[in-house]
């Protein structure tokens, strides 16, 4: 029974007993009845109705007719509602929230009125996300700085722009780029594990606290001022990475991988990173970059790998691979010498190339493959060693290389094209697993295969090269004694020059797929061994030491064959084989008595030039030529007293005799019936003119 009801019924009890006080025993009872009450005007939600009267026909029962009053005990209302009214945002609630409020629905309306507010609660939003981005902007707005101070998520990304102390304690994950637009007095995000886009962190009196990050998604640029700059957790940056320690220093100790590129300016000695494992991009040194870079975990590096400026020192031991290439980059003003030495280097992707003048050496013991060329200019350079690569897929370049002593590449199997000018201190280039040169593919007239030009080689002895594209050229080696080329089969050419000890000249198995060109100059070369050459297009001879051409014994076709100054050559014998010819010049050859050794030979395609061979005294090697197309030149030889040419028919151009003491006859040119251009017949004191007008007549001159 409620309080109500209690109370009702005592005040009943106290009236029945006033009226029934000092009456006679058959006065009529007092009654009471309790009847339920529904729903309706009295109770809205039903109850008791209590009825009272005297039983005034006394039958014990309060009839309807006998009630003198009825009261009313509702049922009350035990409704419990609850009302969330939004709250605003607010210091205290930083992110806005509700306001909870509950009470009993007392007028059963089913709202909660002001009025019937027992309780309030306010419950603040959460701060765990901040949905956007934090601009350098909201940290004018105090309402916005507290709201940041709750995140542990920033959906967007984090601009900090502020001088003063910024400590998130909570935040953990930006999934855009975090950065630092104003150093801040003390930045510090304790829980901060990853950064999904771009870092950018810069430090001035106090370094930044990121003790727990972890990954950095998009590229990232740290530097430091005067303080140290620690990320123990960073494993991975997904984007670039930038290091500028400037005069603090920068340290990683997780095993740590960047997706992109690894740009280093400022002391390279102040970065501090033993588990760097990857860099899949560039790893590039920076124009400002100094000192000694050490990273003793690095394994890979993805792109291209610069060195640049004032670096004095690597230590990469544990770097096996380079997808790009080496890169030596910009002038130094650092006295202290520098040694390019990457122990465990197994690959390179790309080309090492350059130039940096305070390198002085470049030692690659593993590295087996260079995909690209090897390109240096002008650097100090003592020493290459690379004495396990075997293919070195573009070109070796190595230009004004005046200290470059060593140059090991004994492995090398397949290169491009070989150039080395200007390193006269270089006394030795071995390569005697060289199998082919400029393999690249370029056509052989573009450019020499191999050049060695002005070097201290002693000897070009290669004794597995087969195969170059493009001429074999050896110029201005003042050392040079010896070229010799055992296997070599096919090269476009193969030309010394201005070598003043060269002896020896031996390719014995050379052919070639199409005409090959010889040139031999200004060399006393007394050996030579071309003995499987067969076609031409070019050979010169010019002021060598050869006493025969023996040499050249299975040559049968050449375009221009060219022998001049050559004072040991005695007879032309070793040409036995030889029978096409375009232009055939014999100048100069003072020891040189006939021209035997030429008698297959039928045209001449070209010019025929026999002139100022002291010793010549017979020309009859050539008896079977029937036709010179671009002209005859017969000039200053003493000793020649007959033209036999015999059988020559027809010349093409101009006939030239001329300025021949001993010369007495043309009867040597009696089968000639046909000269299209001039005839010049003068300086031939021995010679008849009655003989040279009657040849004039005969030919219509």
């Amino acid at each position: 029974m409620g309080m109500r009801r209690i109370e009702w019924f005592i005040g009943l009890v106290g009236m029945a007993a006033v009226v029934g006080c000092g009456t006679e025993a058959s006065e009529p009872q007092l009654l009471t009845r309790h009847d339920t009450e529904p729903r309706g005007e009295h109770c809205a939600l039903g109850g008791m109705a209590i009825r009272a009267g005297l039983d005034r026909d006394g039958n014990g029962v309060l009839d309807d007719a006998e009630i003198d009053r009825t009261d009313y005990l509702c049922d009350v209302s035990t409704t419990v509602l609850v009302r969330k009214d939004p709250l605003a945002p607010s210091l205290e609630c930083p992110a806005g929230g509700l306001a909870v409020r509950t009470g009993i629905d007392d007028d059963v309306d089913g709202v909660l009125d002001d009025a019937e507010i027992d309780q309030t609660t306010r419950v603040c939003n959460s701060l765990e996300l901040w949905d956007h981005d934090f601009t350098a902007e909201d940290w004018q707005d105090p309402l916005k700085v507290a709201a940041l101070q709750g995140a542990r998520v920033v959906t967007g990304s984090l601009a900090i722009n502020t001088t003063e102390p910024v400590v998130l304690p909570l935040l953990e994950l930006v999934t855009g780029s975090l950065s630092t637009g104003a150093p801040a007095a003390r930045l510090a995000l304790p829980a901060l594990r990853r950064v999904a886009g771009n870092l950018g962190v810069a430090t001035a009196a106090a370094a930044p606290e990121l003790p727990l990050l972890a990954q950095v998604g998009g590229g990232a640029s740290v530097g430091t001022g005067a303080s140290a700059l620690d990320l123990p957790a960073l494993a991975e940056v997904g984007g670039d990475l930038t290091l500028n320690p400037g005069t603090g220093a920068i340290a990683f100790d997780a095993a740590l991988q960047i997706h992109g590129k690894l740009l280093i300016t400022g002391d390279c000695a102040l970065i501090d990173a033993p588990n760097l494992g990857a860099v899949d991009g560039p790893l590039e040194m920076y124009f400002n970059a100094r000192g000694t870079l050490s990273l003793p975990g690095l394994g890979t590096i993805g792109g291209d790998f610069y060195v640049r400026s004032e670096v004095t020192g690597l230590h990469l031991d544990n770097l096996t691979s380079i997808g790009g290439g080496i890169i030596l980059d910009t002038n130094s003003s650092s006295p202290q010498s520098f040694s390019l030495a990457l122990p465990s280097l197994q690959t390179i992707g790309g080309s090492i190339q350059g130039f940096l003048d305070h390198l002085t050496s470049i030692d690659l013991p593993q590295l087996t493959r260079l995909g690209g060329k090897l390109y240096l200019d002008a650097m100090p350079l003592t020493r290459i060693s690379m004495p396990r690569v075997t293919d070195i897929g573009g070109d070796i370049g190595l230009y004004a290389m005046p200290a470059l002593v060593t140059m090991d590449l004994g492995s090398l199997v397949t290169a491009g094209r070989i150039g080395i000018h200007d390193a006269p201190a270089l006394t030795t280039l071995s390569l005697p697993a060289l199998v082919s040169a400029a393999a690249n593919g370029l056509p052989a007239d573009l450019s020499s295969g191999i050049l060695i030009f002005n070097t201290g080689l002693a000897a070009a002895d290669w004794p597995s090269l087969k195969t170059v594209v493009g001429d074999i050229v050896l110029n201005e080696n003042p050392a040079l004694r010896s070229v010799r080329l055992p296997q070599l089969t096919t090269a476009a050419g193969l030309t010394l020059v201005d070598d003043p000890l060269l002896t020896t000249v031996t390719a014995p198995r050379l052919t070639g797929t199409d005409p090959v060109d010889v040139g031999i100059s200004y060399a006393p070369v007394d050996t030579l061994d071309l003995g499987a050459l067969t076609t031409a297009r070019n050979i010169q001879l010019d002021t060598t030491a050869l006493a025969d051409l023996s040499g050249l014994r299975a040559l049968t076709s050449a375009q221009y064959l060219d022998l001049h100054t050559n004072p040991q050559l005695r007879d032309l014998r070793g040409l036995a084989a030889l029978r096409q010819l375009g232009t055939l010049e014999i100048t100069s050859n003072n020891a040189l008595a006939s021209l035997d050794g030429l008698e297959q030979v039928t045209e001449i395609r070209g010019l025929l030039t026999i002139q100022f061979n002291l010793a010549l005294t017979s020309v009859a090697g050539l008896r079977n030529v029937t036709y010179v197309r671009l002209g005859l030149l017969v000039e200053g030889n003493p000793m020649l007293a007959t033209l036999d040419f015999t059988n020559l028919r027809s010349i093409n151009s101009s006939l030239w005799i001329q300025n021949m003491t001993r010369l007495a006859s043309l009867s040597g040119l009696d089968a000639l019936s046909s000269v299209a251009g001039g005839i010049v017949i003068d300086g031939n004191p021995n010679l008849p003119q009655a003989e040279i007008q009657a040849f004039l007549t005969r030919l219509g001159h």
